[in-house]
């Protein structure tokens, strides 16, 4: 999870050697990952799935694939992280995507033809869900290792470095993603998510740095189960933590519903070739970099509370509006205006998450956050291909001047979710009084350990 809180000493950009291997490794991985993604969502849609009724329901499901094993392994995946070697957990994790990215890539070659549609289908899923289950063991892996390799005063630039690699990898895997699929094919974008695992291994092992310590004798005795429900106790207890997990559930169901349909919305709403796909991610992804840039600035400067509502209810009206676009250039400014406030909305998550969690329990509060909007990521997904395969599928209503079809009702619904769930935030954070605004971020960050 991203902390904020600034940071009193002044400490050189990459902070030292071994963090400065780890941040390239992660940008490298990060790099590979969106255009892994890109990839898989053109393949399915501009060849597999290409003018078939279920194409939507088929880019669907690249996502769900992706975000079953956060529901299913985040609570516990951890558990067994914290008694692994991190290191070797890391380089073992890279090995294992390298070949099963090795192994798709094999498919989009020639010998993939005489494959049939159903099995290409479902190998493509599988080895997401594969690939993804790594990612749930490598990335707590991950974080313990930069734990230990970061300072108390290190940490807030540790968090912000980490935090630009998702933005750079937003920024750039879309962007080269689409010339290698229209132009070599899907094989070349797969090879090379092998390659920036490969690379993410050799920058792993040239880290000298010793495990952090496990979990004590004691914490091994305590059941999952055990620690799992006190966590739920602890958020039928607060307030804050209610909200807070609502809320980013309901936004990640209208950014997921959205997400799942990007390129039916840019060949039908915004009349454009699918080869321009990867510039809507890239222009979200640059909005998101300005955005996580200025929320270091922003969310000390207005609040947390403030800054979490405010730029939740922003991001739905700009949604909303996006929804009625059709001209490619004008949704490419909004997108990266979408991002500025979903940037800042992310990293206010943070510091109100620390605040609200007992301090004893941090880690199974994050555990148990995850996962759980990670589920409602899931299952808009499901619903946003399904509708627009079903029942939204010859939708067009007129009122006057303004028409919706099938995929800007989508958009619509998600940004109107988002914007009320923004405000019923708002609410709920006044209700709370006090416990959210007057608790000042030096506080937090005395009283809670900060987590990467």
């Amino acid at each position: 999870m991203i902390n904020i809180l600034p940071s009193p000493v002044k400490t050189n950009w990459l902070l030292s050697r071994n963090f400065a291997l780890l941040w390239s490794g992660q940008l490298i991985s990060t790099i590979g990952d969106y255009l892994f993604y890109t990839t898989i969502d053109l393949w399915i849609a501009q060849k597999l799935a290409l003018g078939q009724s279920w194409a939507p329901l088929a880019v669907s499901g690249s996502l769900m694939a992706i975000i079953i094993p956060s529901v299913v392994l985040g609570p516990v995946a951890g558990v067994f992280v914290d008694r692994w070697p991190k290191r070797l957990t890391m380089m073992r994790m890279d090995l294992l995507r390298a070949l099963l990215m090795a192994l798709l890539a094999l498919m989009a070659t020639p010998v993939g033809l005489y494959l049939p549609l159903a099995f290409k289908l479902s190998l493509i899923y599988t080895i997401m869900v594969l690939a993804a289950t790594c990612t749930q063991f490598f990335s707590p892996a991950r974080l313990g290792l930069i734990n230990a390799l970061v300072t108390t005063e290190q940490r807030t630039r540790a968090s912000s470095l980490l935090f630009m690699t998702t933005s750079l990898g937003i920024v750039i895997g879309p962007a080269i993603a689409a010339p290698l699929f229209f132009a070599p094919g899907p094989a070349w974008a797969l090879v090379g998510n092998a390659l920036s695992f490969l690379l993410s291994f050799l920058i792993i092992r040239a880290v000298h740095q010793s495990d952090p310590p496990g979990v004590s004798e004691r914490d091994r005795q305590q059941t999952l189960w055990q620690d799992f429900l006190a966590g739920l106790r602890a958020y039928a207890n607060s307030r804050l933590l209610r909200t807070l997990l609502l809320v980013t559930a309901l936004t990640l169901m209208g950014a997921s519903a959205i997400n799942a349909l990007g390129i039916f919305f840019l060949t039908t709403n915004l009349h454009q070739s699918a080869q321009w796909y990867g510039l809507l991610t890239t222009a979200t992804g640059i909005g998101i970099l300005g955005g996580s840039l200025g929320a270091a600035w922003l969310v000390p400067k207005i609040g947390a509370a403030r800054a979490f509502w405010s730029m939740t209810v922003i991001t739905g009206l700009l949604i909303l509006l996006y929804a009625r676009q059709t001209e490619y250039g004008l949704a490419l400014g909004l997108l990266v205006l979408i991002g500025l406030p979903s940037a800042a909305l992310n990293v206010a998550i943070g510091p109100l998450l620390l605040q609200a969690a007992p301090p004893h329990m941090v880690v199974r509060i994050f555990a148990i956050f995850a996962p759980a909007t990670a589920e409602a990521a899931f299952l808009a997904t499901v619903l946003a291909g399904s509708l627009a395969r079903t029942v939204l599928r010859t939708v067009q209503v007129h009122f006057g001047i303004i028409s919706f079809g099938p995929y800007d009702t989508v958009y619509s619904l998600g940004g109107a979710i988002i914007a009320l769930s923004g405000l019923y935030a708002w609410t709920q954070f006044r209700e709370a009084g006090d416990l959210v605004e007057r608790t000042s971020e030096a506080k937090i960050h005395e009283e809670h350990k900060p987590v990467l």
